[in-house]
């Protein structure tokens, strides 16, 4: 499998999977999705034919530790493959989570992905007010109750975007905490509003512009709590007193190439690999699909 010599020899934090390439129910302002390579125009989705077995080996002997189903857009909007891959990932990772707005969630879906081996669903809401929450999100996106009522037994990490008149201050991130600390969540990641970096051909997207015009940077957990872990690139995962929360930030591609170590892998649903999602010279190699769609593990 030929790579590109820049790419070559990275290492992986995380093997990522984007089971849908840009559908989404929600209309995020800052949504990241826009600002990928999931947005090109691209081959006819491939997944559902494509043994995921050699892709998954490849990604822990490069040192991953973790698999991600994330999108691309809405993960559960084709929550058969999401149990496939889910389930494939249990012979191969330890932690497994999927990333979800929580539209498409009910308890039964949320038992199949308990029992095919999900560690814990990273739950995408950027405020603790419904209403201000669908200002950001879209009017689709789940109140919190119902949410968290289909959560049932499934682990739940909250996750927010920082932006301008949402989160934006300690006050607000406190106010968020306590809101869904009431329905059991004890984990939190609070993200900076993330813009492309210089040379990303995303730069220009009305999505990255309007990230860059209300982002939002600064660590609320600074000085708290015991650091229990250090992502590579600086964010710092605390522990203050039963919470645990981390301010988080991506690193760029620049950075990844220079120290040859990626947060993930990325396979999109074409079957192509890559090492970043914001440049297209980092395809590793491309995945071959079968002739039929592959039967769902069980």
């Amino acid at each position: 499998m030929e790579s590109v010599k820049e790419w070559d020899h990275c290492k992986f934090l995380s093997c990522s999977v984007l089971p849908v390439q840009v559908a989404c129910n929600c209309r995020c302002s800052f949504c990241f999705s826009h600002s990928s390579i999931s947005s090109l125009k691209h081959q006819k989705r491939l997944l559902h034919k494509i043994d995921v077995n050699e892709y998954y080996a490849w990604a822990v002997e490069n040192g991953a530790q973790r698999l991600v189903i994330t999108g691309g857009g809405e993960p559960l909007l084709d929550v058969k493959e999401v149990l496939r891959l889910v389930g494939i990932g249990s012979d191969y990772f330890d932690e497994i989570t999927c990333f979800t707005n929580g539209t498409y969630l009910t308890k039964e879906i949320a038992s199949q992905l308990y029992d095919r081996g999900l560690t814990y669903l990273c739950y995408s809401r950027h405020h603790y007010d419904d209403d201000m929450n669908n200002t950001l999100m879209g009017k689709s996106a789940p109140l919190l109750h119902q949410f968290m009522e289909a959560a049932s037994l499934l682990s739940v990490r909250a996750v927010c975007v920082m932006t301008k008149n949402y989160i934006d201050n300690k006050e607000k991130v406190e106010q968020y905490i306590q809101a869904l600390e009431e329905y059991g969540v004890s984990e939190f990641t609070f993200k900076h509003t993330y813009v492309a970096y210089e040379q990303s051909i995303f730069s220009g997207s009305s999505q990255n512009n309007w990230a860059q015009n209300n982002q939002i940077e600064f660590d609320p957990f600074e000085g708290q709590g015991t650091i229990i872990g250090e992502l590579p690139w600086g964010p710092k995962i605390r522990k203050i007193t039963n919470r645990q929360v981390c301010y988080y930030y991506e690193p760029d591609p620049e950075w990844e190439k220079r120290n040859k170590l990626c947060r993930s892998s990325n396979l999109l649903s074409n079957g192509k690999v890559y090492a970043s999602l914001e440049n297209q010279q980092s395809l590793l190699y491309q995945l071959q699909a079968s002739s039929v769609p592959l039967s769902q593990k069980t």
